[in-house]
């Protein structure tokens, strides 16, 4: 009976997981910084000692510890789907690792059970590492069913293993957990729900530190955290293993819970409970687990006589929570509270770039200032080397033998018209595509096949064509993102707040105002990034790709889709920076800007160079005029 229910299960979760990953959106996080601080963690202290002081001796106090179970399970879902954007539906299996090899390894071998929950937790990291790694470039709906395959597997292989996992009789006796005595309810209670309070905290911790923006900027957009040095794979794969981890504690603790399990308690439908508790709660919030699955695991109950139509219940729940709270229930909730008593966050009116140019631009920043006038730069030498370089797409080549030379402390200017392989050029050179020949080298290194992460680390940076900031982040975040490949903080120290991450973030934060206050964009520093004007977004992106401290500034078009104003205030930019000794390498069609600003100027056609010199000589030039300028005659 069970392996036909396991036949049919998948066939039509697959339909309904499809139609509903079409639709899902992604969490926005516009209400997680409400959530930070100590009042939630106070909140959340009165609540489990009233529900323990009121419930201590009743029955209702299992179906908290169920709560408990779920929500444990749910804040590595909101890890890996919230942070990440990876939509795993694979939990259900993570939660049986756990319980079985516990369990197994306390009934068959008689290891404490402490013992034994390391290692589920062990082996629930590696096979998450195994996992996270096979599916790391897998999206949407693929992703989804490619977990969904693994949970099934898990189920299938724990009943096929009878001798040791007990199969469909189940696994018995499991050792309760003791801390000097055996727990009884009312301590289990307490030990689930303090677990489950102390991993929400973690989660939340490293949601709004370094590893938590990169995984957020990962699921905003890859390419442009890879180009921040961003290490995409490696985090989404972080993310897999505290998914894992959340899901083992959760498992684990079940089973010496309830001291006997069988797989049954681990089908897919469990993985879609999870996945409603996250959506329901808010899966950018990691309190949000704890309100969702309070709701989840406790509507069985609350249907009493109805229970039976529950599957029908969830569907429809799980269509209003994503028509009418897309965000989940806080964000809801936040949303509201907003329309009735205002708030803090900050709103843009009109166009704040335009505005800019009338404001006195900031001051270069003292710690880029600092790191600059270190560097060891020697204005005139050659920092970029390109050589016969080319780029193929089937049978259109976009680049054919470009030779180029950028000297170190220049602002160097590529013309040419649409479709002349300049924005190619860049991808290439910033590794977010690879040269199909060629040489490129950088500091008299070699950066060919380099990949976009560790050619940021080498210090060349870059913007793009079309801005590309990270919505789901606030104006300072975007910029603080920026600051990656200049800190080191790893993931415990994210998680713990040891003391070097708070001093670390400190100087982030600060660097981060600066740079903000030079482009000035400060005034809208709590802003969504998403929700600036054009031209504020241009400076957002400038600003966050100079918190890296490049040595060479590449900018695709930065005054495209700026008015005169704005583009004003961005050759001041240009022009500061390059003072402070930035190189900068940009492709640009406003012919203002590049005679105004650059040291020499670069014309391609059909991915060749037809011409090189000062602004002037390549104006003059009859090949460039021919196939690009025109008529220049009314250029000032």
């Amino acid at each position: 009976m069970a392996h036909n229910k396991l036949e049919r299960e998948p066939r039509e979760l697959t339909e309904m997981t499809e139609r509903a990953i079409s639709v899902m959106p992604l969490p926005r996080r516009r209400w997680a910084v409400g959530l930070r601080g100590r009042w939630p963690i106070v909140v959340y202290a009165i609540f489990v000692v009233a529900v323990y002081a009121l419930l201590r001796e009743s029955f209702l106090l299992d179906i908290f510890v169920s709560i408990g179970f779920a929500a444990i399970a749910a804040v590595g879902l909101h890890i890996l789907f919230g942070l990440t954007g990876q939509l795993s539906l694979g939990q259900n299996g993570f939660m049986a690792i756990g319980a079985y090899v516990s369990g197994v390894l306390t009934v068959r071998l008689g290891l404490p059970v402490w013992l034994a929950f390391v290692c589920a937790l062990l082996v629930n990291s590696l096979v998450a590492v195994l996992v996270g790694t096979s599916v790391a470039r897998l999206k949407g709906f693929y992703l989804a069913i490619a977990t969904l395959a693994f949970g099934t597997i898990v189920y299938a292989f724990v009943g096929a293993i009878s001798p040791i996992t007990g199969g469909g009789a189940g696994l018995w006796d499991i050792p309760p957990i003791a801390i000097g005595s055996k727990l009884e309810r009312p301590e289990y209670y307490l030990l689930t729900w303090f677990v489950l309070g102390l991993l929400v905290v973690l989660a939340q911790n490293i949601a709004h530190s370094r590893i938590g923006r990169a995984m957020l900027a990962s699921k905003d957009d890859s390419t442009a955290a890879e180009c921040l040095g961003m290490k995409v794979a490696f985090h989404r794969v972080q993310a897999f293993m505290l998914a894992a981890g959340c899901a083992s504690v959760a498992g684990t603790l079940m089973a010496h819970y309830i001291r006997y399990i069988v797989p049954e308690y681990f089908t897919l439908d469990l993985a879609l409970n999870q996945l409603l508790i996250v959506l329901f709660g808010g899966a950018a919030l990691a309190w949000g687990t704890v309100i969702g699955a309070s709701f989840i695991v406790s509507l069985p109950y609350l249907l009493g006589v109805f229970a039976d139509y529950k599957p029908i219940v969830y569907g429809v729940l799980f269509a209003l929570v994503l028509i009418f709270m897309p965000n989940g229930i806080l964000a809801a909730l936040g949303n509201l509270a907003r329309r009735l008593f205002g708030s803090g966050t900050e709103t843009v009116h009109g166009n704040g770039a335009a505005d800019g140019a009338l404001r006195q631009m900031g001051e270069f920043p003292t710690f880029a200032r600092r790191s600059l006038g270190a560097n060891g730069s020697r204005p005139g030498t050659p920092l970029l080397m390109v050589q016969s370089l080319e780029k193929g797409f089937g049978g259109l080549k976009a680049l054919n033998g470009v030779e180029m030379t950028v000297s170190e402390g220049s602002i160097t200017a590529l013309i040419g018209p649409n479709g002349a392989g300049k924005t190619t050029l860049l991808n290439v050179i910033t590794g977010v595509a690879r040269a199909g020949s060629g040489h490129i080298s950088y500091l008299g290194r070699s950066i060919t096949g380099l990949g976009a992460d560790g050619i940021a680390d080498l210090g060349i940076q870059r913007t793009f064509q079309t801005p590309r900031v990270f919505g789901e982040m606030n104006v300072l975040e975007n910029v603080m993102a920026g600051r990656y490949c200049r800190t080191r903080t790893g993931l415990l120290s994210s998680a713990l707040r040891l003391p070097g991450l708070r001093w670390e973030e400190s100087q982030v934060r600060q660097e981060a105002l600066e740079l903000l206050r030079f482009v000035g964009l400060e005034s809208v520093r709590y802003a969504s990034a998403g929700s600036l004007p054009h031209g504020d977004q241009r400076l957002l992106e400038l600003a966050r790709a100079l918190a890296s401290q490049p040595r060479l500034l590449i900018l695709d078009e930065p005054a495209a889709g700026l008015n005169e104003a704005e583009t004003d205030l961005l050759k001041e930019i240009l022009l500061t920076i390059r003072r402070f000794g930035i190189t900068v390498l940009f492709v640009e069609h406003d012919m203002r800007l590049v005679t105004g600003v650059s040291d020499r100027v670069i014309a391609l056609e059909f991915g060749t160079v037809i011409a090189e010199g000062s602004a002037q000589e390549v104006q003059s030039n009859e090949r460039v005029i021919q196939a690009y300028l025109g008529d220049l005659s009314e250029v000032d």
